[in-house]
């Protein structure tokens, strides 16, 4: 799992939160090298793979509803 996803995951789990100031890595000036040559569109995950993907953001859904209400109820 990429860093990036790992911390929003852990983070909307564990109702925290984390931020850097300055970046660990501030932007280049580079282009991208994701999906260059078009094949990455070209791949189609199976029906388990999508299955999957909807069920892992069905539950960080749930746990962001969670997170509302708990810290919803404390703001009013």
């Amino acid at each position: 799992m990429p860093v990036d996803q790992f911390l929003r995951h852990w983070a909307s789990r564990a109702d925290k939160g984390l931020a850097l100031d300055p970046p660990l890595f501030p932007p280049a000036d580079v282009a991208s090298e994701i999906d260059r040559d078009g094949s990455r569109s070209r791949l189609r995950a199976g029906i388990r793979e999508r299955a999957m993907k909807r069920w892992l953001r069905l539950g960080s859904k749930f746990a962001a509803l969670r997170h509302r209400r708990a810290f919803g109820a404390m703001k009013g």
